[in-house]
């Protein structure tokens, strides 16, 4: 009996080593069966302890519960294409760790669609409050937040100027749904690297172009911002997103972050201001619509 139960325990920390941070990164997916025979081996330890009546049954229970409730939160992500689209379905759960919120992570059920070929439409369209694009990982870039001054739509405050809880891969928990979205790029990468998807099919890439980190076009405006009943008063500092302009020429890129190289456009996350382009070039699938966008 002590050599089997030596055994078990000796395949359930092997099991354990290969496949116990499964609960986090899809990359690890292919590691599925290790996760099976931890469980299969939690399994027979947790009837050994009960058939015995050992005190170490709620250890056994605990051991084998544990795993199936952080399997909710394995990333679970779907990329796939026909002639004219690309399709991804998600569960918004992020192919890395998530730091301690003050909400609690949700699985979400995304369904995202966007052109394959996409094209530069006549005039660009503000993102307003809706989904940006989805990252590789099935996030969504979210560059708004829900908070405004005084609840005026003008006034809507920059996600990096208040505390909202922003993790190191720029994105947070949003309540009250639990869904987990970035405001900037979650990576950190020296070379250009594609980190996902606009609404309107148009590559995400980080802030390299190359190995050359580009430059957004945007400014903080002079002066001061409209206060009483106009606005919040003080200097444009960055607070709100108001606070900043695209100026011509300032940067690498245009107004919707993003410029043409060989004949290819793609957008660009950048370290400053819009850390996630707040225009789309060509025209957005209603899928990451919140509310309808309008034509600028």
């Amino acid at each position: 009996m002590k050599r089997s139960l030596f055994i078990l325990f000796l395949l359930h920390g092997t099991a354990l080593a290969h496949g116990g941070s499964l609960t986090m990164s899809q990359e690890q997916q292919t590691d599925i069966p290790w996760v099976l025979l931890y469980l299969f081996c939690s399994f027979l330890f947790l009837l050994w302890t009960l058939g015995k009546g050992h005190p170490l049954r709620l250890l056994a229970v605990a051991n084998l519960t544990a795993p199936m409730i952080l399997a909710a939160f394995i990333n679970r992500v779907d990329f796939f294409e026909n002639d004219h689209h690309r399709y991804v379905t998600s569960n918004g759960v992020p192919n890395h760790a998530v730091s301690a919120s003050r909400f609690p992570m949700r699985e979400q059920n995304y369904r995202f669609s966007f052109p394959k070929n996409p094209q530069i439409a006549n005039s660009t369209t503000p993102v307003g409050m809706n989904l940006f694009g989805v990252a590789i990982d099935g996030v969504p870039f979210d560059p708004a937040t829900a908070e405004f001054w005084r609840g005026d739509p003008r006034w809507n405050v920059n996600a990096f100027a208040v505390d909202l809880n922003i993790d190191e891969h720029n994105a947070h928990i949003q309540p009250p749904t639990g869904a987990y979205h970035y405001h900037a790029n979650p990576w950190d990468q020296e070379k250009e690297f594609l980190v996902g998807y606009a609404a309107d099919g148009f590559a995400i890439v980080n802030d390299r172009c190359g190995i050359k980190k580009v430059e957004s076009g945007y400014r903080l405006k002079p002066g001061k911002r409209p206060s009483g009943t106009a606005g919040p008063g003080g200097d444009y500092d960055g607070t709100y997103t108001a606070d900043w302009e695209f100026k011509s020429g300032a940067g690498d890129l245009d107004e919707c972050n993003g410029h043409k190289v060989k004949d290819s456009y793609h957008y660009h996350l950048t370290e400053e201001y819009p850390h996630v382009p707040r225009y789309w070039k060509g025209t957005p699938n209603p899928s990451f619509f919140k509310r309808g966008p309008r034509r600028r």
